[in-house]
């Protein structure tokens, strides 16, 4: 990550403050403030560096986009779970989100097909949000003692 994130800032050099932050100064201030979880940086940090790349490559012909992932069934993450936990961990997990599971490999592998496809043609510097487990902007319609 840091290396990817060096690499960005060598080949924007002089206005890399300008682009590093194109939602605004004020978002990063508020981040920093909130002394935000790693994760929240990295993902940030990607946000930032997708939407940079792709503002930078445009001209060329190159589109950049991008996948936020949320909680995947993986084969590493069920053999985690279940040695937390047990074989039954998918359903649980499943039922806590609002929209009913999970996310699989397939889901991940259908977005990547459609950024690859003629109908994403027009999109440049997106990143897709793929979180199941929680619907930005919306409040969940389970109770808290169901999850």
């Amino acid at each position: 990550m840091y290396e990817l994130l060096s690499l960005s800032l060598r080949q924007q050099q002089s206005t890399w403050w300008n682009e590093a932050f194109p939602a605004g100064l004020s978002t990063f201030v508020a981040l920093l403030l909130m002394e935000a979880p790693l994760l929240l940086w990295h993902t940030a940090a990607l946000v930032n560096l997708t939407r940079n790349n792709a503002a930078e490559l445009a001209s060329k012909g190159i589109r950049v986009n991008g996948i936020n992932m949320g909680w995947c069934m993986t084969e590493n993450e069920n053999k985690l779970q279940k040695k937390q936990s047990d074989e039954n961990w998918i359903v649980r997990a499943d039922e806590s989100v609002p929209l009913g599971r999970i996310l699989r490999p397939e889901d991940v592998a259908s977005s990547v097909v459609f950024l690859l496809s003629h109908a994403s043609a027009m999109m440049t510097g997106s990143v897709l949000e793929l979180h199941p487990e929680f619907p930005h902007g919306m409040l969940s319609v389970l109770d808290n003692d169901s999850r």
